[in-house]
């Protein structure tokens, strides 16, 4: 591992539950010799990428990282890089695309690619809200939120829309502990009768679940290779979204 990736790894220890560290502590954390970490602090504290409390001496992080953040944004906004992302994925799987997030208790979209090709295809009309219950998206979503957001989700009946809809809390649980252990949710006819949707979970800079991207395909379409293709593709996707949001833990997978 080069120098400066030691370094760096440095500053994915900071949150908002742990805002400042001590050489000590951040030693321990990383299962490093004190001494080798003080010389990665003190260059990052050169640099400004971390500060030091004059009083407590301890570190938390710096002004070049606004700065830094401030200038990504004027010269390659992430939403127009996820923007793409989602217009590869709908180009590369052949099929209606959707990227939604979360808000006060309900999936919405954030950005539709209704792609245009030959025969049937799933429409995703931009005013719908996704139920996190009948949807491959909201499956996705509630494989990884937290608890207080799944209690909200049982609160009130689960809408049946059709013959295939979960609509008992323990099914739906089910569903999401299978989609966590996958990676992915499969949605088959459980929102509408003849459409497919497989999805990820996406995660925003604090690495909170915070929506998810999703294929949708009519049943007809959707043989064994295409399956496995689109399920690839949007894990990688669901990876590259929240990389670009900022996700802490998060990797850009392999070209």
């Amino acid at each position: 591992m080069s120098t400066i990736v030691k370094a760096l790894e440095i500053l994915d220890l900071f949150s908002p539950a742990q805002p400042a560290l001590g050489l000590s502590e951040t030693a321990r954390l990383l299962g490093r010799d004190k001494a080798s970490v003080l010389r990665h602090l003190s260059a990052l504290l050169e640099k400004g990428l971390v500060e030091q409390d004059s009083k407590t001496k301890f570190y938390h992080l710096g002004p070049a990282l606004s700065r830094l953040a401030m200038m990504r944004e004027q010269t390659a906004p992430a939403n127009n890089a996820i923007s793409n992302l989602v217009q590869k994925l709908a180009l590369d799987s052949g099929e209606t695309t959707h990227l939604s997030r979360y808000s006060n208790g309900r999936l919405i979209h954030g950005k539709i690619i209704n792609i245009q090709t030959t025969g049937l295809k799933v429409h995703v009309d931009a005013a719908e809200e996704l139920p996190l219950h009948a949807t491959a998206s909201g499956i996705a979503f509630l494989s990884v939120c937290s608890k207080a957001i799944r209690k909200q989700t049982f609160e009130k009946p689960l809408v049946r829309y059709t013959d295939n809809t979960a609509t008992d809390q323990s099914q739906v649980l089910e569903l999401a502990t299978q989609a966590l252990k996958l990676g992915f949710a499969l949605g088959d006819g459980a929102y509408e009768a003849d459409a497919v949707g497989i999805a990820a979970p996406v995660f925003n800079v604090t690495g909170e679940a915070c929506g998810a991207i999703a294929v949708s395909t009519p049943r007809s379409r959707l043989d064994a290779s295409k399956k496995a293709h689109i399920i690839d593709l949007v894990r990688r996707t669901a990876q590259q979204i929240s990389w670009h949001q900022g996700a802490p833990n998060v990797e850009l997978p392999a070209s």
